[in-house]
């Protein structure tokens, strides 16, 4: 039976599922999806992957990980050696 969305019941509990495991282990839904993709649905596997994930520090997403890791390197707190009082 579909929801108002379209979405059988199945498939939104099978999201809401993603979305937990996401969270419980600090990933990105996209992240699991490519962990089930790659591993398929078993629970311990994929925790297993998803702390190697973590450990491996890809957690490449698009890029979008990749960008903002590079961005904080490059980042210098604009508080620091600067003042804003003239000479």
């Amino acid at each position: 039976m579909a929801n108002s969305t379209g979405k059988s019941r199945d498939a939104v509990e099978q999201d809401h599922e993603i979305e937990h495991f996401a969270r419980q282990n600090g990933l990105a839904v996209e992240q699991v999806k490519r962990l089930i993709a790659e591993h398929g649905d078993d629970r311990a596997t994929l925790t297993e992957a998803a702390k190697a994930l973590k450990e491996s520090g890809d957690q490449d997403v698009g890029g979008a990980d990749q960008v903002t890791r590079q961005a904080r390197q490059q980042a210098t707190p604009m508080h620091l050696g600067k003042t804003t009082r003239p000479h």
